[in-house]
């Protein structure tokens, strides 16, 4: 049996080219690609006209239960699937079995998986590296990985659901769903399934219709109240920490994220300073694109040492809340307050 490493991509291809490995081990973050990817394996595998008897799944199997379920022959077809979930063998513990003779029995049996079983360790998250059973798939295997996707990657998922349903998206649209919902993309395919309803009748999918529709995570939240506050907007900026507040977010959190966002302004300010390009600064400060669009304007209302002054500030305030010196409710406010009051002062 060959042992291969590959992408969510390069598995893809090798099933359309009708490569098809016996044993594999599908491991990572991105969760939606990888079911995705056993249904395809299944699809493709000759599990012949009843296909629901040639599939077995187990849960966290000892090595004497996983053989037996690859030991059995194919009802009425050439291969039947066996799909191997949870394993303690891979992540945390085993449950109830003794653990490394089970590894050490499937390091010596899965080299000699017969033909007529296809195995799928099938992981939630990372798989642990160091485990036994893990050296033992990659070298007699397929190790596939299925990591989060890049922001080009999101983004070509992102246009191909919006032109499927008859909608255009921009890429600054498609930046700012990604970074206002997060980089899951589950949540990315549940999001994009609200703003088509939402859309319905029209033919393009706007920033606007992002904010209105889509659940934007904590980040992106202080993220606007960030931008609402440095551009001297007290009452909506306070309108804003009420209803995050009243969502149950922690105002220290809150503090934190607002410490970063004017730690982001700033140094924007100085890269914009350099003469360094937008896209440069985006990974620079780990953001993209859009987000320093946004960030732009806001860098002409202060001067550096303006911006340096409401970063330490709000790091100080969340030191004395952490030690002790003042209590963490109505911290937030401060912060806030100061920042607003030197934009009164830039004016």
């Amino acid at each position: 049996m060959k042992s291969e490493s590959m992408t969510h991509d390069e598995f893809f291809q090798s099933l359309k080219a009708g490569r098809v490995s016996g044993l594999y081990l599908f491991e990572g973050e991105e969760e939606h690609i990888k079911r995705s990817a056993l249904q395809q394996l299944e699809k493709v595998l000759p599990l012949g006209a009843f296909p629901d008897m040639n599939q077995t799944v187990l849960k966290d199997p000892d090595a004497n239960q996983l053989i037996a379920a690859a030991e059995t022959l194919p009802f009425m077809a050439d291969r039947r699937m066996v799909v191997v979930s949870e394993s303690g063998m891979l992540t945390g513990k085993a449950r109830d079995y003794d653990e490394a003779a089970s590894a050490e029995r499937l390091k010596t049996y899965l080299p000699e998986l017969p033909d007529t079983t296809a195995l799928v360790f099938y992981v939630r998250g990372a798989a642990d590296k160091r485990k036994k059973l893990y050296q033992t798939i990659k070298k007699c295997g397929c190790v596939v990985s299925f990591d989060r996707l890049d922001s080009k990657q999101l983004q070509s998922y992102i246009a191909r659901a919006m032109k499927k349903a008859g909608l255009s998206i921009t890429a600054e649209a498609c930046d700012q769903l990604v970074y206002s919902v997060g980089d899951d993309l589950t949540t990315v395919l549940s999001e994009i399934e609200k703003l088509i309803a939402y859309c319905d009748g029209r033919s393009e999918v706007t920033g606007a219709d992002i904010r209105d529709v889509c659940t934007a995570r904590t980040e992106y939240r202080i993220f606007e109240l960030a931008q609402t506050v440095l551009q001297g907007r007290s009452k909506q900026a306070f309108a804003m920490l009420r209803a995050m507040l009243v969502d149950g977010e922690q105002p220290l959190m809150l503090l934190a994220l607002l410490s970063r966002q004017c730690r982001q302004v700033y140094d924007a300010k100085l890269y914009l300073d350099q003469g360094m390009q937008q896209a440069v600064i985006a990974g620079r400060l780990g953001i993209p694109p859009f987000a320093v669009r946004q960030l732009v304007p806001l860098t002409r209302l202060y001067s550096p040492e303006a911006l340096a002054d409401m970063t330490r500030y709000c790091a100080q305030v969340e030191f004395e809340v952490k030690a002790g010196l003042l209590t963490e409710e109505g911290a937030m406010e401060q912060a806030m307050l100061h920042i607003i009051a030197l934009k009164g002062n830039a004016a």
